[in-house]
């Protein structure tokens, strides 16, 4: 559990979204799942790749950022084999053995050497030899076939474990000497065990989740006792959990909330044993509550449960474990922040918690309190095979490609300046045909950005609706080198630029000209990030001076 540089090449998002229905059988559909903080993503039988919940930063890989509520397929490619979440990032493996990642990338998570988010799957690299992924809120880790360890992302406590505190934004490898076979990634620390069964921590430490009787954060990976028997590991916010060979539990970390499920609310900075059971199978761990399932295939959880996230139909803390329900046949379990999804072994997948954001997949925003089943969800027909968009002489020229055209009444041709808030420029009717092609121009607009955003919304007759992938069209390589994300914004604003040597200075004006802000940034890695939460709503003028040049954009905050 989890909790830009800005380039000016245009980035051609060409893929495929698909419209589903939901059916009332819930048997035989999935094989794997996996949880971010409110946002869910599975692969079916049948290798198709499917997603749902929160939606902000493009982690779904639909190509928007839209919630679903209800499972929404990602393209057509039917070869996913695993797969992972973030705090708001997803990353893939696909069977040939490639590595994908999509969503937020503010600190370099997806691995692609940029800062820029991605709303659909992107390769990352051109290796083919990846083994298994996990992730933290803002961090990645990787095994590759031969059990090398790689991270990549934020790096504020040292969560990558290379010695150092410097984000990184492509993978890099840790002890190239060590042989690793499994990994998780919690909030802010990161918990692998080698091939020798010994056990490894490093990252984020105030409340013991490292496990090394310390509160010292550990910035390369620390070695955890000398046991080694260690055969499973699962981390969330501030917790630890494992399982030995012999089918012993162990935890230890933070455990204000019962997350440890050790019959209190307290703290352990080494690893304790739950109970005397030895047929622990699987362990899951959500931002404070925990879930495991025993070699019977009974299921069982502990810790908060202020949205029903245990599943036992309260919303009662539990400090201990307690069986959920009667079922014998859980396979694997996945927790969010305040919710868990589980598969059974004949395929099919429930549900549990909070809802909010859709991330249950239940269709709506209700939370549950017990397991609820999800039904299999299955595509409609039309298929957006292709949307490309490029500027041309002072316009835009879009075009796109559909196949099994049936039942579409029209599409709507829409745009946007920060690849969230999108207006309908056209709309444009649909042919329904075995295949279709269509190209829209978009003239005569004066954009204030520097990358305006497209996307294409096929409406069907009963009025539901299928996206296009976004396209990211860079208007001019150097017209706009200075843009900044969210616009309009709350809190925090980051600042992209193109990445130089040395220090830069950004100020913000208030419209009578006076100074409201002013600091000092690193200019290496083509980005800021800055707190406006103590400026009034209102409209600023920001601007970026490096050396004698000041490059300037308009600041709304809300």
């Amino acid at each position: 559990m989890k909790k830009s540089i800005q380039t000016f090449t245009c980035l051609l998002l060409i893929g495929i979204s698909t419209l589903v229905s939901i059916t009332a059988d819930a048997q035989g559909c999935f094989k794997k799942i996996a949880t971010g903080n409110f946002h869910t993503v599975a692969i079916q039988s049948d290798g198709s790749l499917w997603a749902w919940g929160l939606n902000s930063s493009g982690q779904l890989g639909d190509g928007t950022t839209t919630n679903r509520n209800i499972p929404v397929q990602i393209g057509t490619d039917t070869n996913w084999a695993s797969i992972a979440g973030g705090g708001t990032h997803t990353i893939a493996i696909k069977t040939d053995g490639s590595l994908w990642a999509w969503g937020s990338n503010i600190s370099g998570e997806l691995g692609d050497g940029t800062n820029i988010d991605k709303y659909s799957p992107t390769q990352i690299g051109k290796a083919a030899d990846w083994k298994s992924i996990a992730s933290g809120a803002r961090f990645t880790l990787a095994l590759k076939m031969d059990s090398s360890l790689w991270t990549w992302g934020d790096n504020f406590f040292g969560f990558l474990g290379d010695g150092t505190t410097t984000q990184r934004n492509s993978p890099q490898q840790i002890d190239s000497a060590a042989k690793w076979v499994n990994i998780a990634g919690g909030s802010n620390h990161a918990v692998a065990i080698k091939t020798d069964g010994s056990l490894w921590a490093w990252g984020w430490n105030l409340y013991g989740q490292l496990g090394d009787g310390t509160n010292t954060d550990k910035i390369v990976p620390f070695r955890i006792g000398p046991d080694t028997d260690w055969a499973s590991i699962a981390a969330g916010e501030i917790h630890t959990l494992a399982i030995k060979a012999d089918g012993s539990l162990w935890v230890w970390g933070g455990g204000y909330f019962g997350q440890l499920g050790n019959n209190t609310n307290s703290k352990a900075s080494s690893p304790i044993q739950i109970g005397l059971a030895t047929n622990w199978r699987s362990v899951a761990a959500g931002d404070v509550h925990s879930i495991a399932i025993k070699t019977d295939g009974s299921l069982w959880a502990w810790g908060y449960n202020d949205a029903g996230q245990l599943g036992d139909g309260t919303t009662k803390q539990r400090n201990s474990p307690v069986q959920i329900g009667v079922d014998t046949n859980w396979v694997s379990v996945s927790a969010g922040v305040g919710f868990t999804v589980a598969l059974k072994t004949d395929g099919s997948l429930w549900a549990w918690g909070r809802n909010d954001k859709g991330q249950l997949g239940t269709g709506d925003a209700i939370n549950r309190y017990t397991p609820t089943a999800i039904a299999c969800p299955t595509a409609l027909p039309l298929t957006m095979l292709g949307f490309d968009a490029q500027y041309t002489n002072n316009q835009i020229n879009l075009k796109w490609q559909t196949a099994a055209e049936v039942n579409v009444t029209h599409y709507q041709v829409q745009r946007s300046e920060d690849g969230k808030t999108f207006i309908t420029l056209q709309t444009v009717a649909a042919n329904n045909q075995a295949t279709n092609s269509y190209t829209v121009t978009d003239k005569g607009y004066n954009p204030t950005a520097a990358v305006v955003y497209y996307r294409v919304v096929g409406i069907d007759k009963d009025g539901s609706s299928t996206y296009s992938k976004i396209v990211a069209v860079p208007l001019t390589s150097n017209q706009h080198p200075l843009t900044i994300f969210p616009n309009p914004a709350k809190d925090k604003v980051v600042v992209q630029f193109a990445p130089a040597t040395g220090k830069g200075t950004v100020v913000i004006l208030s419209t009578v000209g006076k100074e409201v802000f002013k600091t000092v940034i690193d200019l290496q890695y083509g980005k800021a990030i800055l707190p406006i939460n103590h400026l009034p709503k209102g409209v600023y003028t920001l601007q970026l001076i490096i050396n004698q040049t000041t490059q300037v954009l308009r600041l709304v905050v809300e």
